[in-house]
């Protein structure tokens, strides 16, 4: 048994070592003692972060003009007195492009900086784009999305004054992202969008935690990548390419308008908190780490760029990921492919030489190998192993089932608690069943019979890159070389735990052949060295050796594969286990997990014999009390709460009436049940319910509100027609086109719908310098046409808040009883009191009393945050 001790310690060794550096590295690094041995100013980095991300500041608010205001003031504080650097305070840039259905014209606020670089031969070419947003969403200060990168890239910027580069560098601090992209849209219509070939792009999609590699172009870009704790893999670009992640970055944008080659960096924990008042300072776990995460990456990043002598046009596609946050490995998908083939046409040839042609000791055979030929048949020992396979994927299946049923959203709160369970199950129904039923004791057996699963799997998965060129199946390939490893070393080892044996054979003698088998029913047991056959015995004498083949097979065939797959298995949680409030899959995020379970426990397979049988006991007492509590626990608290869409909806109706309708998004029986009872303006109303046609899976309340908005001063809303905030006049030019006329007080944004038809072409107007409207020169983007069946929305974004759209609309005409055009014009509000008060432009913001009852009245474990661009949207029909 001492061997077989040996191999269990072993095992449970390397599992808890690669648990305790995983653990240790999701959290963020700590700051060094003098963060400014390393150039960057951290001290005020971190009270640039305090300015900017102390209050929400959306791009249609007084408190955006005020980051705005700032930054443009530590910019040419950092700048001035150095000659290769200038500064555009962009108010002249212009676009309009078309996202799905609805078209966008957009007026920036961005401010440029560029930093020209010491080369004459890259000169305004070739050149560097770094980008992020100082907007944030008005539901919350957006330290994480995006204070954070914007500070890092300030910081950066301040270096750069001191140390020259080889290229030039262009920073975007970009205004508008929260709306749809839009300050990046701006940009690519600036002459300096022309400078980058390449790009490195900041964001925020949770709230604190590390900075993570989410996607990338190319090969090229992925080399430059450097941190002082590398986070990546090549898994979440390929989740966004297949729409897993449905969140767009201005990386896209970038990519597809000006065709750059980059990075895509951005946070991804915490995603409860994402868009929500958590999102502060106080609120986003370790927001001094996490800054000073992103500065370092921002940093040395950005020198591998700036300072790269040629950049490589090749385009080959990366596959790349980090090992313990400590390594970072990359490689191409080509070369991926022609080893992952390599290894699958002669790995069975290499293990069927080593079996054939490697001798063995004569007369020497492996113990269980003898109690097999008495069991039966070869063959039937590869059922078992399959069959506990099976049986695996059906339990995990039963245990998905059970859980979608009974608690869906217990992985919100308690993801290693679901861990427990999935992993438990695994072992109980494949190396517990076999170590049970004494089938599991051939090492050199289960090891190929579970190289040929890791065969299957990493076929598939060449199949799946050679075809869609997804990176992402390199855990599968590694997988199947370590398994592969294991079993050469496996068949190459002569003599190890399982006691390999020389045979010898004598004659029972007949008088005491019964006493014999009487005392051999008697005492038999696993380690009985003595086996009856007849009228002839076989002693088996255990040989010894001092090679330790059973170590050297476990540390090729474990840790490597249970590592990888044990990061990407914390990724995927990390990354989506809060996205089901949104709308995420239940199935998906389940199942995935299940299987990536069992993918982890299978390794050990191989050594099933060596493990006690009191571990199968431990591990059905905690499958036992991880999934009653699964099944049982409240599945959302204060450190993870359930997120709830708020936006208010504001008819005016004709002679001057009003209609205020609050709209609540969220989880169908929680938001229901247990949200909308706390709220004090639903009390004695009538409240609807209809599914969301956003985000599937929940469900919105409406109900009728006295609680009305006032978009600034002497504009709350009571039903009189001098206080509505929103004018409009819509004229037939035509019987295909119209004119609308459309303006909101102390707002940027507006919108027109069209309900009735599409619309084919559209042109916005200008106010000219003699106070006439003139059609805007400004042209659909190329690659965001207007698509062959029109559009039926239009938003319409302003610098000034004074502002009159004027849009000329045109639809095809058509022979059908229903002549004209119908829809809403409406304008957006995102400004309340509580996210104005003590500023000094306090009475110019609005008021929405609905949502601040949000921030009062919701139970701690919910959080309240924008269903939609506005938080108030106020809106008419019209028909012309």
């Amino acid at each position: 048994m001492r061997g077989f001790t040996s191999i269990a310690s072993v095992i449970f060794a390397i599992y808890t070592l690669i648990f305790a550096v995983l653990w240790k590295r999701i959290s963020v690094p700590k700051l060094p003692e003098d963060p400014s041995v390393f150039g960057l100013n951290f001290t005020q980095a971190y009270q640039d972060l305090y300015q900017i991300a102390s209050r929400p500041h959306p791009y249609n608010s007084h408190a955006n003009d005020e980051v705005r205001l700032y930054l443009l003031k530590r910019l040419r504080e950092v700048t001035e007195g150095h000659a290769h650097i200038e500064i555009d305070d962009d108010q002249s840039s212009k676009a309009t492009w078309v996202r799905g259905k609805e078209a966008i014209s957009f007026e920036g606020l961005n401010i440029l900086v560029k930093v020209k670089g010491t080369e004459e031969e890259f000169g305004e070419k070739e050149g560097v784009l770094f980008s992020a947003h100082f907007d944030s969403v008005s539901s919350g200060p957006g330290v994480t999305d995006d204070a954070i990168s914007i500070v890092s890239l300030l910081a950066f910027l301040e270096y750069l004054t001191t140390h020259r580069v080889k290229r030039t560098a262009v920073f975007n601090f970009n205004n508008g992202e929260e709306d749809g992209l839009n300050g990046a849209h701006a940009f690519l219509e600036h002459p300096w969008s022309t400078i980058p070939h390449k790009l490195l792009n900041l964001e925020g999609a949770g709230a604190g935690g590390r900075p993570l590699l989410f996607r990338s172009t190319s090969l090229s870009p992925v080399r430059n990548y450097i941190s002082p704790q590398p986070h990546g893999s090549i898994i979440t670009a390929d989740a966004f390419l297949r729409g897993v992640v449905r969140s767009g970055t201005d990386f896209t944008v970038y990519m597809n308008g000006q065709g750059m080659e980059g990075l895509d960096i951005a946070f991804y924990e915490g995603r409860a908190w994402y868009h929500t008042m958590h999102d502060s300072l106080r609120g986003a776990g370790g927001a001094r780490e996490s800054l000073w995460a992103m500065m370092r990456t921002v940093k040395d990043t950005g020198l591998a760029m700036l300072n790269e002598e040629a950049v490589e046009r090749e385009g080959a596609q990366a596959v790349y990921f980090d090992v313990f946050g400590k390594w970072f490995v990359v490689s191409t998908q080509q070369a991926m492919l022609r080893f992952s083939v390599a290894l699958m046409v002669l790995g069975p040839l290499v293990l069927w030489a080593i079996a054939k042609f490697v001798p063995r000791e004569a007369n020497a055979v492996p113990v269980r190998a003898m109690r097999r030929t008495q069991a039966g048949s070869t063959y039937k020992l590869w059922i078992p192993f399959w069959a506990s396979f099976l049986l695996s994927l059906v339990a995990q299946a039963l245990l998905v089932f059970a859980i979608l049923k009974l608690n869906p959203y217990i992985v919100h709160s308690h993801p290693y608690t679901l861990l427990i369970s999935t992993f438990s199950l695994v072992y109980l129904t494949t190396v517990g069943l076999l170590r049970t039923v004494h089938l599991g004791s051939d090492r050199k057996t289960l090891g190929l019979q579970l190289y040929v699963l890791t065969y299957l799997l990493n076929g598939a998965g060449t199949y799946t890159l050679h075809k869609f060129e997804i990176g992402g199946v390199f855990p599968f390939m590694t997988w199947h070389f370590c398994t592969f490893l294991g079993c050469a070393v496996g068949y190459l080892g002569k003599r190890g735990d399982e006691g390999t044996v020389v045979v010898r054979t004598s004659r029972i003698p007949e008088s005491t052949e019964k006493a014999e088998r009487k005392r051999k029913s008697l005492n038999a047991a696993e380690e009985t060295p003595l086996l009856t056959m007849g009228k002839r015995k076989l002693v088996l004498e255990r040989v010894q050796d001092g090679t330790p083949w059973w170590l050297i097979q476990a540390l090729m065939s474990i840790p490597v594969p249970v590592t990888l797959l044990m990061q990407i298995l914390l990724l995927f949680l990390a990354a989506l286990g809060q996205t089901l409030s949104d709308g995420s899959s239940p199935v998906f995020i389940y199942a995935a997990a299940a299987l990536l379970s069992a993918f982890i426990i299978l390794p050990i397979v191989p050594f099933t014999s060596s493990i006690h049988r009191n571990v199968t006991m431990y591990a059905l007492l905690a499958f036992i009390l991880s999934t009653t509590f699964n099944l049982t626990t409240f599945p959302f608290n204060t450190d993870a709460p359930m997120k709830v869409f708020f936006q208010q909806r504001v008819q005016v109706l004709p002679q001057d009436g009003i209609r205020a309708i609050t709209a609540l998004t969220g989880v169908p029986y929680y938001l229901d049940k247990l949200v909308i009872p706390e709220l004090p303006s639903t009390w004695g109303k009538n409240v609807s319910r209809e599914l969301d046609k956003d985000r599937s899976r929940t469900w919105t309340c409406l109900w009728e509100s006295d609680m009305l908005p006032s978009a600034g001063p002497d504009t709350a809303l009571a039903g009189i027609g001098s206080n509505i905030p929103l004018t409009f006049n819509a004229t037939s030019l035509s019987s295909s086109s119209a004119l609308v006329r459309l303006s909101g007080v102390n707002t940027r944004s507006c919108r027109v719908y069209f309900d009735n038809r599409k619309v084919t072409q559209y042109d916005v107007y200008e106010l000219s310098s003699s106070g006439s409207f003139i059609r805007s020169d400004r042209k659909v983007q190329s690659g965001y046409d207007i698509p062959a069946g029109g559009i039926s929305a239009l938003r319409l974004y302003s610098r000034s808040r004074k502002h009159e759209f004027v849009v000329n609309v045109r639809w095809e005409p058509e022979e059908q009883e229903e002549r004209g055009l119908k829809g809403r014009v409406a304008c957006e509000w995102s400004e309340y009191e509580s996210a104005t008060r003590e500023m000094k432009w306090a009475e110019l913001g609005g008021k929405i009393p609905a949502f601040e009852e949000m921030l009062e009245s919701l139970p701690r474990w919910a959080v309240v945050t924008k269903l939609k661009d506005g938080l108030v949207e106020v809106w008419s029909d019209f028909e012309v």
